[in-house]
């Protein structure tokens, strides 16, 4: 089925939102900054909406997302290589976890001694699992995110806190795991998706995001709020997400089969 959405109104739904969740900072710009802000929202919908019918018209992945810097659609993939486990606490306090349905000994550079180092470890695989999610959003938009966002305390720390209220992102996180014993790659994607609106409609979305960005300027963070708010807006009003995921799948395979395509053949 066809998308037929208005731009405009996704477009003024965008600058609403960020109007009222940045007011203080909105009213600081000046004309030529208020500009740029609109013209962020303004691409962004229509790159979100072109790479949807790009997809309904038949268009290669690398068409889809030609508005992306070459880079991105590694980053895209890199995204998804997110490696997933059950951990179980044995009866003298060893610490096991299986992945992809075997069962493997735990990394000796992490040791777990007892259960609440065990979920400390658990929660931490969650949090890695939803800063992939935006960040895997954030790809898809353009915008690079700082490689070392994993080993940032207070990012981890926001998420964390995060994780800690909103108990339905732990059943989504199990589902990612599900699905990826499964090779279910789609409906991870999906999920992922779900999962950033869950942190948007809770209000908490943004304040991940600037903690990640801590070191723009204040005026490029607008900026990529405003982008951020308008795919987010985006999605919710065209409910492409799994079309999305179907054009992720088929990066991810395209990038691999690329590889592969690329490497000398062996001397004989």
């Amino acid at each position: 089925m066809a998308f037929v959405v208005n731009p405009d109104f996704i477009e003024e739904q965008a600058f609403a939102h960020l109007n009222s969740s940045h007011t203080g900072d909105i009213g600081k710009l000046n004309k030529q900054e208020m500009a740029r802000v609109r013209e962020a929202i303004s691409k962004t919908t229509k790159h979100y909406l072109d790479v949807i019918h790009k997809l309904e018209a038949g268009k290669t992945p690398e068409a889809c997302l030609s508005h992306l810097e070459p880079g991105h659609i590694d980053l895209i993939k890199k995204s998804m290589e997110i490696q997933t486990y059950e951990m179980t606490l044995t009866h003298n306090n060893e610490v096991e976890f299986t992945f992809q349905g075997e069962t493997l000994s735990y990394p000796p550079t992490l040791p777990y001694n007892n259960a609440e180092d065990a979920d400390q470890a658990g929660t931490f695989q969650m949090v890695s699992i939803i800063i992939e999610s935006i960040t895997l959003i954030l790809n898809m938009i353009g915008i690079s995110v700082p490689g070392s966002v994993l080993r940032n305390t207070k990012v981890i720390r926001k998420v964390t806190e995060v994780l800690s209220k909103n108990p339905v992102l732990k059943s989504m996180v199990g589902y990612m795991v599900s699905a990826s014993k499964d090779g279910r790659l789609k409906d991870i994607v999906v999920q992922m998706f779900k999962v950033v609106k869950v942190l948007w409609k809770g209000g908490v979305l943004m304040g991940i995001a600037k903690a990640i960005f801590a070191s723009m300027s204040w005026f490029d963070w607008i900026l990529t709020a405003a982008k951020l708010t308008a795919q987010i807006i985006a999605m919710v009003f065209t409910g492409g997400a799994a079309q999305i995921a179907t054009l992720i799948v088929r990066i991810v395979s395209a990038v691999l089969f690329l590889k592969k395509a690329i490497q000398p053949d062996p001397v004989c």
